[in-house]
């Protein structure tokens, strides 16, 4: 997401119309087609079999015309703003918890450090049966997250159910303004260095990476990784400041384009880096989109940083929020942004065929960093150095998507209250999840197991045959129990690890979970020994044979 705020004020249904004025239809169409739209509107109020709601309808409407248009406009009622004012705010009123669901659950995953949370003891595996005076087995994630946040010295009661404990806890916290949690890591690794994982662009994450920055200067940083991995984006003038850390002042860094003449603008630096020369090198991924694109991309075309790590995701659209009343607000893709040397992020596919010829196109084909390697645009950013992680496979990746390894680290962690960190899993811990694997009934879902399941249920019992068919297919169940045995020991080192990080977690947090999980992050482990060569990082940044291309589509 890259947003622009700006406020105009407007009826409720001039939502309804916005999408038609960016089509460039003419007076005369625009006029024809916002008229049948009404009348439309009307009839369909006035003599449908049955009474409509009409802001129902209204919502609907306007979201199956954005929904033509692209991924990223977006009409907003009052009641959903809530991560867009985080956004823009950079905080919330709330207690400090990261919420998930497990099992029907309402769990803890983290308390922040500081908040109102943490200091009254709240931990992670923490299951919140209770908000106030409703009961929580029956809301959704996003209902349960609405009743704990609220405003700033309001208290708010949390009934908590806890592992090893008979009776419920009841923790009645008074609500502060959190910070939103823009920086999930910031260290100094091995070989003196800097690492930083941004997580958002939110309204004060350039000023928080620019502390993190100089802390890590006082600390000995020879080197410097930023890590844009699964980072989705966020505020455009976030995105500057941070390009800016790195970079000159005065430097031409990024242009913006529209239909409308107020939405081109050019941007440069308006201050001294930070980081001018230290060797760097920014890490990114599929899920590295918007202003995360930006940076990197901005970084790669001055030839300032090595990019490694797999093709990012291909969004270089612009929106702009308009307030319609004081209940809802649209965001409209308004400008494409393009880098120094001209290249557009953007990856082809949307607009559906309601837009006309796109006047804003250019060639994939013709830019150059400022020392002369070639680009090529669309499509996202390309890395200088492809670098793909390990890959789950489908049985670890259904451990860690069920929870079991927070669930498990959750009970080691409470049975083990002295534990200290850095932990390491003993194969006796290993073989103890196997245990508790089979105790919580987990059976490895796989195409095979959905087959034996369906087939079992078809069996007829009142047949003669029956009973043979049932021992075949006992014999195929310990098949599958084998097959299931077998996966979890070709995954042994990945469940060791994934122990280690998640009881991390739970007893140290969001950074000891980092750290638990640094030498097996190859990624990462690339990065560190390319950064502490900086003859290698000068001949990538100096190489002009060199043609970055973005993958298709």
């Amino acid at each position: 997401m890259l947003l622009l705020p700006i406020k105009s004020r407007s009826l409720v249904l001039t939502a309804l119309f916005v999408p038609l004025l960016l089509l460039g239809l003419t007076p005369t169409d625009e006029k024809q087609a916002v008229g049948r739209l009404e009348n439309v509107f009307e009839e369909l109020l006035n003599r449908y079999v049955m009474e409509i709601d009409p802001e129902k309808l209204t919502t609907r409407t306007i979201d199956g015309m954005l929904n033509e248009l692209d991924p990223y406009s977006e009409y907003i009622l009052k009641s959903d703003q809530y991560q867009l004012d985080v956004l823009m705010k950079g905080q919330y009123g709330g207690v400090g918890i990261h919420l998930g669901r497990q099992k029907d659950s309402l769990v803890v995953i983290a308390a922040i450090a500081g908040s109102p949370a943490e200091k009254q003891g709240i931990r992670p595996g923490d299951i919140i049966i209770k908000i106030d005076s409703v009961w929580t087995k029956d809301l959704s994630y996003k209902e349960a997250s609405k009743r704990v946040r609220g405003p700033q010295g309001q208290p708010v009661t949390l009934l908590i159910k806890r592992y090893g404990v008979n009776e419920a806890l009841e923790f009645r916290l008074v609500r502060k303004i959190i910070r939103i949690e823009d920086i999930t890591y910031s260290g100094m690794l091995e070989g003196d260095v800097g690492y930083v994982k941004l997580a958002s662009f939110a309204r004060f994450s350039g000023i928080h990476l620019e502390q993190e920055i100089r802390n890590l200067q006082r600390a000995g940083m020879t080197t410097f990784i930023l890590d844009l991995r699964g980072n989705p984006g966020g505020l455009l003038n976030v995105a500057l400041q941070i390009s800016n850390l790195f970079l000159p002042q005065n430097e031409f860094v990024l242009e913006t384009k529209g239909r409308l003449r107020t939405a081109n603008k050019r941007y440069a630096t308006t201050k001294p880096p930070v980081l001018p020369d230290t060797p760097m090198v920014v890490l990114i991924d599929q899920g590295s989109a918007s202003a995360s694109e930006i940076v990197a991309g901005i970084l790669q075309d001055m030839d300032r940083a090595v990019i490694l790590g797999t093709q990012s995701f291909g969004k270089g659209l612009v929106q702009t929020i308009y307030d319609i009343d004081d209940d809802a607000s649209l965001k409209v893709t308004t400008a494409k942004y393009y880098l120094p040397s001209g290249r557009l992020i953007q990856k082809s596919g949307f607009g559906h065929g309601l837009t006309k010829t796109d006047s804003l196109a250019v060639d994939t084909l013709g830019f150059f960093t400022q020392n002369g390697r070639s680009m090529r645009g669309g499509g996202g950013i390309s890395p200088d150095v492809d670098v793909a992680p390990i890959l789950m496979d489908r049985y670890e990746r259904q451990l860690w998507n069920k929870g079991f390894f927070f669930r498990y680290a959750v009970k080691y962690a409470s049975e083990h209250p002295t534990i200290t960190l850095p932990f390491y899993s003993k194969d006796e811990t290993v073989e103890s999840f196997r245990v508790w694997l089979e105790l919580e009934k987990y059976h490895y879902s796989t195409d095979f197991i959905h087959w034996l399941n369906r087939a079992e249920s078809l069996i007829d019992t009142t047949v003669a045959a029956s009973d043979s068919l049932l021992e075949l297919m006992s014999q195929v169940r310990r098949l599958a129990v084998m097959m299931e045995q077998q996966a979890f020991d070709a995954n042994y080192d990945r469940i060791r690890l994934g122990i280690e990080q998640e009881v991390a977690a739970v007893v140290g947090g969001n950074s000891a979970q980092f750290a638990a999980g640094v030498s097996a992050d190859l990624v990462l482990q690339e990065a560190i020994g390319l950064v502490t060569n900086p003859s290698r990082v000068s001949t990538i940044l100096n190489n002009r044979a060199v043609a970055k291309s973005p993958k298709a589509d």
